[in-house]
């Protein structure tokens, strides 16, 4: 299997923002459950797409994003074994979510001086 190299990789957004993002296994290993999983949790709209891919098109997510999906996570107390089905986990995040890529795809304004 491929992994990619460990560590932060630069994505600069429509903002102008440029943020640090991670590859899916690192997200996945915070939470302590498989790539597979994490992959499949986006699929069926348990989390939202994070919108950042490197690239040869692997799914990359922000600190931001990691950090809410891991709040959101603890929050509903989602051990393994636990279906985020049945928590309120998916609502969470895709608020949280919704909020954060908002501020990443809006243009900064041009301020003239």
């Amino acid at each position: 299997m491929y992994m990619p190299f460990k560590g932060p990789v630069k994505v600069k957004v429509p903002s102008g923002e440029v943020v640090n993002c991670y590859y899916l296994y690192e997200l996945a290993e915070r939470l302590g459950r498989q790539s597979q999983t994490v992959r499949k949790w986006e699929i069926a709209g348990t989390i939202p797409q994070s919108g950042f891919r490197d690239k040869f098109n692997c799914r990359l997510y922000s600190e931001e994003q990691m950090q809410i999906i891991i709040e959101e996570a603890e929050r509903a107390h989602l051990r393994p074994g636990r279906h985020p089905a049945h928590t309120t986990f998916a609502m969470h995040v895709s608020r949280r979510m919704k909020e954060l890529s908002d501020r990443y795809m809006t243009p900064k304004k041009s301020v003239a001086v």
